[in-house]
């Protein structure tokens, strides 16, 4: 399983695809007024769709990827304009 939505954290790890973008979208949407966190450390792909789910959610951000670039890249998507 690509991501484990618990009542605060998303966990996400492995290849996330675009079929588990609904369900993510929505978990955010639910937590809306909520501080959220997210933990990338066993994320080893995001599809698009994903990263602008959470370039909108704005989760505050636990754990990077253990991929260096891939967490660089992650890093610097979501920090882009991140918290303005």
């Amino acid at each position: 399983m690509p991501h484990k939505l618990l009542k605060r954290r998303a966990v996400l790890s492995g290849n996330v695809g675009i079929e588990e973008t609904d369900e993510i979208l929505q978990w955010f949407r639910d937590r809306e007024q909520e501080k959220t966190e997210l933990d990338l450390s066993d994320c080893d792909h995001l599809h698009a769709a994903i990263l602008q789910v959470l370039m909108i959610a704005r989760p505050r951000l636990s754990a990077m990827p253990a991929n260096a670039s891939f967490g660089e890249w992650v890093g610097n998507s979501l920090s882009s304009g991140y918290g303005d």
